[in-house]
């Protein structure tokens, strides 16, 4: 019996059919209980549930028949009206890839396209080169619904030279890209013009996209590497509610290297370094440490201390394909590991849901709200408030004045602490009238704050930043007598004025 399963929107059909012959005949009764029977037409016009009758099942050899079939209800997220599109720039080993796999790549931009490697069997329709200068249309002509932008390997930005990926979001685009994915060295979110400066967050503000980012090392979501990136999310207004980051593991948790390793047996031994360090403890361990970020790194080994290669590299990237011959190693040292794309993809999953409409947005949240509910133009949330009853000898009166006590105990004169805060509270009580609030002088009760506040509220806090100079009193130069004339005259001249 073998099952074959149909997908339409939010339902799934499980058929069942039968294979059966003279040598290999198979009970229906197998088949399960839910499954519901299908009418067969017969001579005559008549129908007839043939499902339980085993003797009119398949008249020839090895023949099949529908059995019966199951209707369920599917997930949500199974169901795919559409197939969703994603496009790449200077990806390096393009790892984002093995994370896409059920995505259609429209297209990616290389450095060598000729060299490109790409980890999955689905190839990228078009392949396009020089990514410092992509084709100005591209995104235009061939709209994506999610960009990946690998930028690990640059340097700091100026504030006049944004990448050349992002004029595609400032030409007439009939389709932007719901979520746009950058990596980038982990410094880069201390540049100065950098992806998450302010200048920059609001650049992509005015074209319609939220800023999210997280700097984030390979071994907190499950990698043996000690990668460091930023990760940098550009969503859509329109999707911003359903962006969130997943949960990371602890510090905790390491993944040793040695798996990731050549035997040692096939190490070359030009690889060794020569003579060998006197303590290889201070290098990264291949049985207890995560693999360093660099090829070339020395790591200690059962073999000894020697460099690291770009093939182990590119595995403990996460690169499930062999690394094909005449890769460059710059290619595998700008490549972000695919720990790192999976880690941001899922967050970004919920951008893609397609219940994403159903949820509420922020401001729907704010407002009180429902999904789908509009709000009218004129509608004013209505707010009131009355402050309690402020007078000597009323509830909220008495419970300042007991805490006041309590907190009079922490100092040498509470009497006189009692008195000022009695004092305190007259002055407070002159910020309100019968209609409510009417502020004439700031007044803080200081003691209903926590104890650590006391002294700055009560006394105040000093600023600190005033200070007198030092009085230097320097003597004038000395002058010939032409110098002495003229400045005479002009001191002269200034008492006249």
């Amino acid at each position: 019996m073998t099952d074959r399963l149909c997908t339409v929107p939010n339902r799934l059909f499980l058929f069942y059919y039968v294979t059966h012959g003279k040598d290999n005949p198979l009970p229906v009764s197998r088949l399960s209980t839910q499954s519901r029977s299908i009418p067969q037409p017969e001579q005559g016009g008549e129908t007839k549930a043939r499902v339980n009758d085993e003797e009119n099942l398949g008249k020839k050899l090895l023949s099949q028949a529908v059995g019966g079939f199951e209707v369920r209800a599917a997930p949500s997220d199974m169901v795919t009206p559409v197939t969703l599109t994603y496009g790449m720039v200077d990806g390096g080993l393009n790892l984002a890839a093995q994370s896409l796999s059920k995505l259609e790549c429209e297209w990616t931009v290389e450095r060598s396209p000729n060299n490109m490697v790409w980890p999955v069997l689905a190839p990228p329709k078009q392949v396009q080169g020089n990514p410092q200068h992509p084709p100005p249309f591209l995104l235009s002509e061939s709209p994506v619904d999610l960009l990946i932008i690998e930028a690990s390997h640059k340097e700091a930005i100026g504030v006049s030279s944004p990448p050349g990926w992002e004029r595609w979001f400032d030409s007439p685009t009939p389709k932007l890209p719901q979520v746009v994915i950058e990596s980038w060295k982990e410094s880069a979110a201390t540049w100065t013009y950098g992806p998450v400066s302010k200048l920059c967050a609001t650049r992509w503000e005015d074209r319609g996209y939220i800023t999210r980012c997280r700097r984030l090392c390979a071994t907190e979501v499950g990698g043996a590497i000690q990668q460091r990136r930023l990760l940098v999310a550009r969503i859509h207004h329109s999707r911003a509610a359903q962006w969130k980051w997943p949960p990371t593991e602890g510090a905790d948790q390491v993944r040793p290297m040695g798996n990731l390793l050549i035997p040692t047996g096939l190490v070359p031994p030009k690889s060794y370094i020569r003579p060998q360090p006197t303590d290889p403890s201070v290098f990264p361990q291949a049985t207890t440490d995560p693999m360093p970020p660099v090829i070339g790194r020395p790591i200690s080994t059962p073999g000894g201390v020697r460099r690291l290669h770009k093939e182990e590299l590119a595995k403990g990237l996460g690169l499930t394909i062999p690394l094909p011959a005449g890769t460059k190693a710059i290619t595998v040292d700008r490549s972000t590991s695919t720990f790192h794309w999976e880690y941001v993809l899922e967050a970004a999953r919920g951008c893609f849901s397609m219940q994403r409409d159903e949820e509420p947005d922020p401001v729907s949240v704010h407002l009180g709200l429902i999904p789908g509910q509009a709000k009218e133009a004129s509608e004013v949330p209505s707010f009131s408030w009355a402050p309690p009853d402020l007078s000597e000898g009323s509830p909220w009166h008495q419970a300042r004045i007991r805490s006041l006590k309590i907190a009079a105990r922490n100092y040498p004169n509470p009497n006189d602490i009692i008195a000022e805060g009695i004092h305190i509270l007259d002055r407070h009580r002159q910020n309100y009238d019968d209609n409510g609030p009417r502020p004439t002088k700031l007044q803080l009760i200081w003691w209903e704050f926590p104890s650590e506040h006391w002294e700055a509220l009560r006394l105040g806090s000093p600023m600190n930043f005033l200070m007198e100079p030092a009085r230097v009193i320097h003597d004038n130069a000395q002058m010939d007598e032409e110098q002495l004339r003229v400045a005479t005259e002009f001191v002269e001249e200034l008492i006249d004025l």
